[in-house]
């Protein structure tokens, strides 16, 4: 039967239930209907196979189109293997006396007796609508005149003769007739996962979801289809047609106009276009088919194809002239009724080429090309403004067309092709004098060279913004403002952020706010800080890339005040904010930056596994853009979680790999402190602590004073372990001044302070780290003063906290400890049952699921229930990290 049933458990219980009572009782007909590839033949395929099982006889028949005009084919074919004559001849001789409704009855009651002789038996007709009228009264007439037999059919929309016939089942027994349901989004997910043969990504996914509308047989096509998904499958093609062409002239053609009018497909607007005809008739025939659906918009109907692939296949077969027809006669519509609505208006101009004015052409695309960037619908935005381009040549249009489009490029972290578009905006800005837009532009090509890991162009086009000057326009020039502050924040340049702060302050308005904050952060100043960036997020900025831009600024600033605050509840609530919030399309880093600071305040507060769930839905944005220095961040993070896991070879793997993806990764800002730290905690749980002292000297300051401090931490560790007291002393005094003003590092400088010297410090360290909700980090200072102190009191209490987030280097070290000093703790075990331990073990064996349901005995959806039981218990997201994790961890 091929791929496995999916997203059937219900249907599929129902059917065999029915069966083992047909098996052993009274005879039935069952009807299941659905749409074409919503998986009835698949289904029934399932009950056969189980009758074949009971020990029961399964006769076979097939309606097909090219056989409408046989007489009882598919019952003819069902049973042709079990007799030696025509099922007309099993009634006897022909007596031309008998009227031919006698003899029809007689050849009815000799073909039930046949069948009634193999039984138990199931009699499966597939495809019933294509069949004559008597193969739907004699499959009715077996299934309620035979004993252990079940009469099994399937067919689409129950018309004509099938209407009669799913009345009567439903009145011998509603249950009796089964009408599939599209499958469910999550059992689509695991029918193209399985197809693939691995998880599909996220935007293929919601692609295949929106297209295949939950029709198996569509979802199969489709996840199996070329690279180039947007063909359809010719098997998909073929179903849509023939339902298609089975309709009326008037019928099909309201299909063409629905299909082309999209979104737009309004009762008054389809009138419109239809001109001559029965209208009424036409869409009563379609809703009654299943093939277009009704919308109630306020006080209008709405009309839309039933389903995208049949609106796919509609407009596929419509010539150019006609599309285009069809596409003008809706713009002049809509622009009687909705001029100024150019997101309607926009696909039907942009497909009635020459039929419309090649002005208002341009006007509508480019207009609905920025209003799609702003609601950061990106596939229409770089279409609309890419078309307005080819209709115009006036310079300062297509300085604007280009700005946009490689924006638009930008946010969805396609960087070539944003570069290519800037560089040719910014080549005709500078023709054109237009020193306006030319230094945004220039401040956004230099940033995105840089995240591109090309110093040189980053440099030239930063050279180019600095000569434009700042604009005249006073939203461009508070957006060049802000732009160069994001640039010098970057290169950790403390005074040009203040002087960017400083001139926004100057300027007035909203963003005097974010100066204001800005400049409280460069002085420690957390309460100022606090109160300007929420007035930042409270007063907004007007239209545009500002007023998503500044707010995302501000609340990085708060997350970041928060955390350095040590109130780790509220720094969680504005990272989630980040994550929840989509960003400016130019500031798309910060989508996968988000879930580093969502990671970053989990791990921090000791949700360890959490912090590994976050970090990998970061580095999954990242494999997908051009920004190694991003992706190799991502990968540092993952790669110092892992080893607060235990997970030393996972860790060596990412860190591995962020070096290869960023060669300058020592060089950077930011990337080069947390770099230092995670290289650092390696040879601190690898037993080389010696080896820390080769590493290089990371601090940052404004960049990431977090990662600063952990830096500082962790080398001071390495040394004290190491023996090295002059450099461990000095790394606590370092990190005691980088605390002065930031609590959650000065309790971190007290953790240190207690390991070098008075105990007493990691007994407050662990208190105020408490007190901050960070969990986590305060065991490990309490732990630090049971071993100084040998008071066995908070032992067992550490080993908990340890075990519960998964911290097994701390858990194995508290043990230790725990041992002697003679406490008895819970024995170290793993996370997972014995059943799931078996499962991963075979999986990191490389076997598939098939292959560890057969060698242990257990069904494949057991296997797979297993699977994500352990992804949840060990906070990991793919079936790769879990084969890793098998392989480092054997049980």
């Amino acid at each position: 039967m091929g791929i496995r049933l999916i997203g059937r458990d219900a249907e599929l219980r129902a059917l065999l239930a029915t069966l083992d009572r047909c098996l052993t009782g009274p005879g039935r007909i069952v009807l299941l209907s659905g749409e074409a590839g919503i998986g009835k033949s698949r289904l029934a395929a399932e009950v056969v196979a189980a009758a074949t099982t009971r020990g029961a006889t399964t006769l076979e028949g097939r309606a097909h189109p090219l056989h409408a005009g046989l007489a009882y084919a598919p019952i003819v074919e069902a049973l042709r293997p079990h007799l030696s004559q025509d099922i007309a001849d099993l009634a006897g001789p022909r007596d031309q006396a008998i009227e031919p409704a006698l003899a029809k009855a007689r050849m009815f009651e000799a073909v039930t007796a046949a069948i009634q002789r193999l039984a138990p038996l199931v009699l499966f007709v597939d495809d019933l609508h294509w069949a004559d009228l008597g193969t739907v009264e004699l499959a009715h007439y077996v299934g309620r005149n035979t004993d252990n037999v079940l009469v099994l059919v399937t067919c689409r929309e129950p018309n004509g003769p099938l209407r009669d016939l799913a009345m009567a089942i439903r009145r011998e027994d509603p249950g009796d007739q089964l009408a599939l349901p599209p499958l469910t989004d999550s059992a689509v997910a695991e029918l193209a996962a399985l197809v693939l043969g691995s998880v599909p990504p996220p935007a293929f996914l919601s692609d295949l979801t929106r297209r295949a509308r939950g029709n198996p047989l569509f979802v199969t096509a489709l996840a199996s289809a070329p690279v180039d998904r947007r063909t359809l499958p010719t098997i998909v093609r073929d179903v849509v047609l023939g339902r298609l062409h089975g309709l009326s002239e008037p019928a099909r053609r309201l299909v063409e106009i629905i299909a082309v009018a999209g979104d737009e497909g309004t009762d008054e607007l389809l009138r419109t276009v239809w001109g001559n005809g029965d209208f009424d008739a036409a869409v009563r025939d379609l809703v009654q088919g299943g093939l277009i659906t009704e919308h109630v918009v306020g006080r209008t109907v709405a009309y839309r194809v039933a389903h995208p692939l049949y609106a796919e296949v509609a407009y596929a077969e419509l010539t150019v002239n006609e599309r285009r027809s069809l596409h003008a006669a809706i713009a002049d519509a809509i622009d009687d009724d909705r001029p100024d609505d150019v997101l309607a208006l926009a696909p039907h101009y942009l497909g009635a080429g020459d039929l419309v004015d090649a002005g208002r052409t341009v006007r509508v695309l480019a207009e609905a090309g920025w209003r799609a960037l702003e609601i950061h619908a990106a596939d229409e935005a770089v279409r609309y403004l890419t078309a307005a381009l080819a209709e115009t040549s006036v310079p300062a249009l297509r300085i604007r067309l280009l700005d946009g489009l490689g924006r638009v490029h930008q946010g969805a972290a396609r960087l070539a092709e944003a570069s290519e578009v800037w560089a040719e905006a910014i080549e005709l800005a500078r023709r054109d004098g237009d020193t306006d837009r030319l230094g945004p532009m220039a401040y956004w090509s230099a940033m995105l060279e840089a995240e591109r890991g090309d110093a040189a162009g980053a440099a030239r086009y930063l050279h180019i913004a600095h000569d434009a000057g700042r604009p005249a326009d006073p939203l461009l020039a508070t957006e060049y403002t802000v732009l160069g502050m994001h640039f010098a924040l970057r290169g950790n340049d403390n005074s040009q952020i203040r002087q960017g702060a400083k001139e926004l302050v100057a300027d007035g308005g909203h963003p005097a706010h974010l100066g204001r904050s800005t400049l409280a952060i460069l002085d420690y100043d957390w309460d100022t800080a606090r109160r300007e960036a929420e007035a930042t997020l409270a007063a907004g900025y007007g239209p545009g890339r500002l007023s998503t831009m500044l707010p995302m600024i501000a609340r990085t600033q708060l997350q970041m005040i928060s955390t350095l605050n040590g109130e780790l509840a509220a720094a969680i609530r504005y990272a989630e904010s980040i994550r929840d919030t989509p960003s400016v399309y130019e500031y798309s880093m910060y989508n996968s930056f988000a879930h580093y600071y969502v990671s970053l305040s989990r791990y921090l507060t000791g949700d360890v596994r959490g912090a590994l769930t976050e970090i990998d839905k970061g580095l999954d944005l990242e494999r997908h853009s051009d920004r190694p220095r991003m992706l190799s961040w991502m990968l540092m993070f993952q790669a110092l979680i892992h080893l607060e896991l235990g997970r030393y070879a996972l860790a060596d793997t990412g860190l591995a790999e962020a070096e290869r993806v960023y060669a300058d990764i020592a060089e950077v800002p930011g990337l080069a402190t947390l770099y230092g730290s995670a290289r650092t905690l390696q040879v601190l749980y690898a037993g080389r602590p010696e080896q820390a002292r080769a590493l290089r000297d990371h601090t940052d300051g404004l960049h990431d004073p977090i990662a600063t401090g952990f830096w500082l931490l962790f080398t001071g560790m390495a040394a004290f372990a190491a023996g090295d007291d002059e450099r461990a002393a000095g790394m606590a005094v370092r990190l005691r001044a980088a605390g002065d003003h930031a609590p959650l590092v000065d309790a971190l400088a007290d953790r240190l302070a207690g390991l070098l010297g008075d105990p007493a410090m990691s007994l407050s360290a662990a208190d105020r780290l408490d007190a901050m909700g960070a969990v986590g980090l305060a065991a490990q200072a309490r732990l630090e003063w049971a071993d100084r102190t040998r008071d066995p009191g908070p032992v067992r209490a550490c080993v908990e906290v340890f075990d519960r987030a998964g911290m097994s280097p701390w858990a194995d070290r508290a043990r230790q400890v725990a041992k002697a000093l003679g406490v008895r703790v819970a024995k170290k075990s793993s996370a997972l049952s014995r059943r799931e331990s078996e499962v991963v073990r075979l999986l990191g064996e490389g076997l598939s699921n098939a292959e560890i349901a057969a060698r242990l005995f257990l069904s494949e959806r057991t296997v797979e229930s297993h699977l994500r039981n352990s992804y949840a218990k060990l906070g990991l997201t793919s079936r790769v990290a879990l084969a890793r994790w098998a392989i480092e961890n054997p049980v």
